[in-house]
This record gives C-alpha cells, structure tokens and sequence, in this order.
C-alpha cells in the first residue's frame, strides 16, 4: 500500500529507515507506545523486518525530503470468533515529536483511514486514547469520530516507583463506513447514496458494497480495459471512459441483479446495475454533469455482449486483476 498526499507519502518501511525510526522509538512519549521502545539501531531493523509482513504497516514520510517522521498500523478485526467478515479497524499512529504541531498526523491519519473504507473493506474505525492526550482527542473529534465512551483505569503501560501499575482511563473514538462517506462528500457515481447490497460469492466478501468495489475499481481501469473505440480518450482523469459494460457484468459477478443499458444517440448501450430495488450505474462519471435516463433502458445479456472477443477479454482482465487483489488482501 502506498499513499500520497499533499505533503507526505505513506509507504511499507524500507532498508535505510532505521536511523530515522530510531530517533522516535529512542524515547517513546506516549505512554502507550512504551513497549516499542529500542536500544539500538540493530532492534530497530529487526523490527522493520517484522512489519513488512503486514502491508497496513506504513511509514509516514515527508514528500520532499523523504525523512521517515512516524508510523501507521492497523489490523482487520472480526466482530464475532465465528465471522468470516474482518471489517472493522483499530488504527494507531506515532509522529515523531519534533514535527508535532504542524497538521502532519491528521495529514497522514486521514489518508490512511479513508483507504482503509475505500479499498481495505472497512465498516467501522475506531481509535483508543488516553483521556490527558487532548491532542490525540481533538484530532479524533477532526476525523470526524464520535466519542464512544471513557474506561476508567482501563489499561497500564507502566509501573510507578513502587512497583505497582498505573492504570490510565482511555477514551474510545469510532466512525462508520456511511458516516465517514457523508463527511467526506461521498461517491461521484450515480446511485452511490443508496448502494447498500452485499456481495452474493463468500469470495469477495471484502468488497462491503459496490461503493467498495468502485474505489478498487478505481485502480484497475486502464487504458487496457477501454473500449478500443474511445481509448485514445481515456485518461486517468476520465477513468470510467468505455469501461461501462464490463464493469456492469463484474459488478453482477458480485452482487447478482441485472444489468440493464440505456440506447445512446451513437446507437451504443450504456450498462448500469440494478439490485433488487438498489440502483448504480459505477461508469457514470464519464459523461461529466449529465444525467442519464435511468428509467428507459433495456436488460443486457452477457452472452450478447461478450460475443464480441475483444470486449470479453476485457471483461476477463479487468475481473482477473481484481481477483488477484482479493487474493492478496485474504492471504494478508
């Protein structure tokens, strides 16, 4: 995973990281990043080691220097022992002290909280912290997080001269999937608001929704997967361009339904999806403001669309790059 935001990329920790690392787990000022504490530039690599194998583990870096200033990490959970579903999420995060006070650890919480909603499956995020920290709590309250609640004596990170643990009061933060999209303007596809099925094949259970499977889509269009007659036009600012049908028929792969077109004034279908009562149409954004007619179309078979080799092969590409993806995520 990586991501990139005005100021800061967030990447996997890479060899060279370890100085940089080190300056900040020196002395840990959080009480509850105590235990990370390291002795030495020897532990911090050892360390480093251990977090590549969790691809949620990032580093947060500034952009123009490349400086490793802090550190994310987050793990899908499950909400029963018997759910199949991990899809709720408990990020931490640490910046270095010497670049507190400067927006970089809302920067960098923000970015990496909205991935985890748009293309790590999560329907709840929520976040721990000392109830002193009101640093902590006010970027919380930023993210939009509701307060959930206030366990007194809740944990202990650490023992007082006598020996004896002192136990802190934590405060707990959370934010839905739905509400983080009502804060964050939503979708841009029609039909987003209300596009709540679930998935019908267990393997693509960490697809929540079609909201979800339109922010992977939204990096596997290509120019590749362009209907070759309007590929000289695609850009990766006009993603959706000539991809309607066969992301139509993959988003019937995942969800069932129909697919449905609507007759454009070239003579050409324009496939959206319907679900039961639940409408989308993942493609629309290539026609800029304009508002199809959702009303007049006609259903779609795949077996029409797909006579035409070029555009199943298209089908199959785009639907094999997102299956690959899923067997990532799972074998994470």
């Amino acid at each position: 995973m990586r991501i990139e935001t005005e100021r800061l990329i967030l990447r996997p920790f890479a060899e060279g990281d370890e100085k940089d690392v080190f300056e900040y787990l020196e002395n840990p000022t959080q009480s509850c990043f105590f235990d990370m504490k390291k002795n030495s530039l020897e532990e911090v690599a050892e360390d480093l080691r251990r977090r590549k194998k969790n691809p949620l583990y990032l580093a947060v870096t500034l952009k123009e220097s490349g400086k490793v200033i802090g550190e994310l990490f987050a793990g899908p959970e499950a909400t029963a022992p018997d759910d199949p579903r991990k899809d709720t999420y408990s990020p931490c995060w640490m910046i270095h002290p010497a670049y507190w006070g400067k927006g970089y650890g809302f920067e960098a919480a923000w970015a990496y909280i909205d991935r985890l909603f748009r293309t790590e499956g999560a329907r709840r995020v929520y976040m721990y912290t000392e109830d002193t920290n009101t640093a902590c709590r006010k970027l919380c309250e930023k993210l939009g997080a509701r307060k959930e609640g206030l366990f007194l004596e809740y944990v202990s990170f650490y023992n007082d001269e006598a020996g004896r643990p002192v136990y802190e009061n934590t405060m707990q933060y959370a934010i839905l999937r739905r509400e983080w999209f009502a804060k964050t303007g939503g979708h841009r596809f029609w039909g987003w608001e209300t596009a709540d099925c679930a998935p019908v094949d267990p393997q693509y259970r960490k697809i929540a929704d079609p909201r979800a499977l339109y922010d992977v889509l939204e990096l596997l269009w290509s120019a590749e997967t362009c209907a070759p007659r309007m590929r000289k036009d695609w850009t990766p600012e006009n993603k959706t361009l000539g991809q309607c049908s066969i992301t139509a028929f993959l988003a019937q792969d995942l969800f069932g339904g129909t697919v449905y077109g609507i007759k454009l004034p070239d003579g050409n279908y324009h496939c959206f999806n319907q679900v039961g009562s639940c409408r989308f149409d993942l493609t629309s954004e290539q026609f800029g403001g304009e508002t199809l007619d959702y009303e007049n179309a006609s259903e779609q078979l795949r077996e029409v669309h797909f006579a035409k080799e070029e555009k199943r092969l298209r089908y199959e590409a785009l639907r094999d790059a997102l299956d690959a993806l899923i067997r990532h995520k799972t074998k994470d």
